[in-house]
């Protein structure tokens, strides 16, 4: 058996635009890591992981990062995603 639609639809979004796309707005603005992390309110170690891939981004961080920079979530996923999120089984390992 292969991966649920679930599987596959949250591996497109981690690697879409998620972290690098929020850190390609940062640099955009021209706003250091730890300036971030202090508008945001997200430790600063952990945002320098988050953004260079080296650890997960938890939902409310996303939110807050999202928000800060003025970006919606059609920002980060692409119609392929959106089709498999609207799938029947998307969300269960069935």
């Amino acid at each position: 058996m292969g991966p649920t639609p679930a599987f596959v639809a949250n591996t497109r979004l981690r690697k879409a635009r998620g972290a690098s796309g929020l850190g390609a707005a940062r640099k955009k603005q021209g706003i250091s890591i730890a300036e971030l992390a202090r508008r945001v309110g997200v430790d600063g170690k952990r945002l320098w992981h988050i953004l260079n891939g080296q650890r997960a981004m938890r939902a409310d961080e996303f939110l807050k990062l999202c928000a800060f920079f003025n970006l919606g979530l059609g920002h980060f996923i692409d119609r392929e995603t959106v089709r498999d999120l609207r799938s029947p089984n998307a969300f269960c390992d069935c």
